[in-house]
């Protein structure tokens, strides 16, 4: 026990070490909940968004460029007599 100038009550070291720890831990674990919290609500809102433009989107799944072949490219066949 530790007694202070002018103090006659004995401080509990452990008790204040332990104190100062518990805080510590439960700052800690508060502010990685609301950090928690925010990513969600941001997670929520971007994934909204997504499925938003998701459902917006007009796809025309018959008629692609890519998967019609254009007179230009394509090739005529030739034989050749040698």
């Amino acid at each position: 026990m530790v007694f202070g100038a002018g103090c006659t009550k004995p401080v509990n070291v452990l008790a204040v070490i332990l104190g100062v720890i518990a805080g510590i831990i439960l700052i800690g674990l508060l502010l990685l909940l609301i950090w928690k919290l925010l990513v969600t609500i941001h997670d929520r809102r971007e994934f909204a968004r997504f499925e938003k433009e998701r459902a917006n989107a007009r796809w025309d799944m018959v008629r692609r460029a890519w998967f019609t072949v254009s007179p230009d490219s394509a090739v005529a066949e030739t034989s050749c007599h040698g």
